[in-house]
């Protein structure tokens, strides 16, 4: 049943996989211009600064714009707000908010951008694509409402979409439409992500004598973690249904999850100068500033901040007085450093349910909400869980530094119960990391002689057969002792 499931699984991937492309394929036929252009810009100033890298990340409220699908990554409320200040008095805003519900995660955000007195550039008529400035100045804004929904479809696949409510205006037309984006994210192992979304499908719009597609694009992203996830590195392709292909590339290092660094680049911005992007991020609590610097070339350079909130720690799906749960772990402060003190922890798990329960999860985080370590089960959880301080990717002891973690119990009735998160901290001290490190040198120094050990045990495999064989002559004889004595 679990192999029919995995075949089930894969064929919706396929089928979703083919319409997205037949869809873009089918769109991109005979397209010139687009309109409603601002539907194009990011909402985030994390991405910004990591150059757009972002479809495969997925791991906070600003994956709305970049692929909904990772939304049902997210196990806490959330809110985000973005102001940009650009040239010729031209602003940008973009508030979000998603939190978990019922059947995944449901988010809604909208996006405004202001013209103020902006001149209007007309048509000479005299030859196609000549333009010249008509001495009037008008007042222009361009607004989109984004609601969104996302689930997991298990373990390693995620999905989402959003609906935008798409309003332009200005002193002369108005505009009223709709977009839809589709996407999709699947968890390869090993920290690394590979994410995929359909942007903006939606009909033609006409504005100002005008018909134009909507931007439709396919962003395709992968995006991987190292060095415990303090690195990130990322990669997305983007084609346009303009007949035009971007890349976009970037990374991001936290350092001790309170301070990161950003850079990146981007293609499709030959004409404003090189894409270059680079970006800071500070963590205080539950908040975290994100600025992102983007040169423009002649038009000059832009700057852009905006604040993410986790706005609680207590989340859960349907709940009931009839389930609880609690988990603790002593000690909440430990050394994994094996000089047997205080070596692991212990979570001690307690859960009173009216039914019976289907399976329950003990996630552990950092403080970058990034999972390390998951135990989980069908049916009811052990009462206490033993963690060495190792993550689920490489087997690898973690740094120093705070964790969050949680239990989720779910029972057959479809009711669930989430905990709320409590930190458990690691310190390894300097001097056994330094010591680490000799003993890695040690151990390299010996690989020739180790080397040269295996060689000499591969030479006595013969001997050791018939040794083999000399055991089991001696155990046929031991078999025949108490025939002899009778």
């Amino acid at each position: 049943m679990r192999s029919l499931g995995l075949i089930k699984l894969k064929a919706y991937g396929l089928c979703f996989v083919a319409f997205i492309l037949l869809t873009t394929l089918g769109y991109a036929k005979h397209v010139g211009t687009t309109g409603c252009q601002f539907l194009k810009l990011s909402t985030s100033a994390r991405a910004i600064g990591m150059g757009e890298a972002f479809c495969g990340v997925c791991d906070d409220i600003n994956t709305i714009y970049y692929n909904p699908a990772g939304l049902s990554q997210i196990r806490n409320k959330q809110a985000t707000a973005l102001h940009t200040e650009w040239f010729q008095e031209i602003k940008y805003d973009y508030l979000g908010y998603v939190q978990p519900i019922n059947w995944g995660v449901f988010g809604i955000s909208g996006m405004h951008l202001h013209m103020d007195r902006f001149e209007r550039i007309v048509e000479t008529g005299q030859e196609p694509g000549d333009y010249e400035r008509s001495g009037t100045f008008i007042t222009a804004t361009d607004t989109a409402l984004i609601l969104s929904l996302a689930n997991r479809l298990g373990s390693k696949v995620f999905v989402g979409g959003n609906l935008k409510v798409i309003y332009q205006v200005n002193e002369d037309e108005s505009l009223s439409s709709y977009a839809i984006d589709l996407g999709g994210l699947y968890k390869v192992g090993g920290n690394l992500n590979l994410g995929l979304c359909l942007q903006n499908i939606g009909p033609k719009v006409e504005f100002i004598e005008r018909r134009d597609s909507l931007p439709l694009n396919l962003r395709l992203g992968v995006a991987h973690r190292l060095l415990n996830g303090s690195l990130l590195l990322a990669a997305d392709i983007d084609v346009l249904i303009e007949d035009k292909i971007n890349a976009y590339a970037g990374a991001e290092y936290w350092y001790r999850d309170m301070f990161a660094l950003r850079a990146g680049y981007r293609t499709g911005l030959d004409y404003l100068g090189a894409g270059i992007n680079a970006g800071l991020g500070f963590r205080l609590g539950n908040l975290q500033l994100d600025y992102a610097y983007t040169p423009y070339g002649r038009l000059g350079d832009t700057h852009k901040f905006s604040l993410l909130c986790r706005l609680e720690k207590k989340v859960g799906r349907k709940k009931a007085d009839f389930l609880n749960a609690n988990v603790y772990c002593e000690p909440k402060v430990f050394s994994p450093n094996f000089d047997g003190k205080e070596d692991k922890t212990c979570f001690l798990l307690k859960v009173t349910s009216k039914y019976e329960l289907s399976n329950w999860e003990l996630v552990i985080s950092n403080d970058s909400g990034i999972e390390v370590k998951r135990f989980g089960g069908k049916g009811s959880p052990p009462s206490e869980i033993i963690w060495d301080g190792r993550d689920d990717y490489y087997g690898q002891i973690m740094p120093s530094g705070r964790y969050r973690y949680r239990l989720l119990v779910e029972d057959k009735k479809g009711y669930s119960f989430t905990t709320n998160e409590e930190v458990v901290e690691i310190i390894i001290p300097p001097e056994i990391a330094v010591k680490e490190v000799k003993v890695v040198e040690e151990v390299v120094k010996e690989v020739p002689v180790v080397k040269e050990v295996v060689k000499e045990v591969v030479k006595e495999v013969p001997v050791v057969k018939e040794v083999v064989k000399e055991v089991k002559v001696v155990e046929e004889v031991v078999k025949e002792v108490p025939v002899v004595k009778e």
